[in-house]
């Protein structure tokens, strides 16, 4: 049975499980899950690898979302603990920190966030 290949494959998440699931649960080869879901392999291993790091373009949108949504928390309700702000995402207080230092949003910057925020909406 010959497939049609694509070109300038686009993946999406559900594609990217099925061809996890094919090789994890059922064994297949990459080349045989390439040519079932009718993609090159070298594309889809290299995309199911990132996809499975959360290197994957979609991935990192969501990640910059949750991000921007982390600091809206510390603005808008003047939450600055990390275990708070974790809870409210489902995360670790860990990977909360990690993501938080990364933006940039050490504690003595969400102290300052908070408190600005505060101040702002006292004189509303």
């Amino acid at each position: 049975m010959r497939t049609r290949r694509r070109t300038n494959a686009r993946y999406t998440r559900d594609a990217l499980e099925r061809a996890i699931a094919l090789h994890d649960r059922d064994g297949l080869t990459w080349p045989e899950i390439a040519a079932l879901l009718g993609y090159r392999q070298n594309s889809l291993e290299s995309t199911v690898s990132r996809f499975r790091r959360g290197l994957w373009a979609p991935a990192l949108n969501r990640l910059a979302e949750l991000d921007a949504a982390m600091e809206r928390l510390i603005l808008a309700e003047g939450v600055v603990t990390v275990p708070a702000i974790a809870r409210s995402f489902g995360l670790k207080p860990c990977t909360a920190q990690r993501r938080l230092a990364r933006r940039g949003l050490d504690r003595e910057m969400r102290e300052d966030l908070a408190a600005s925020s505060h101040d702002l909406r006292r004189a509303a």
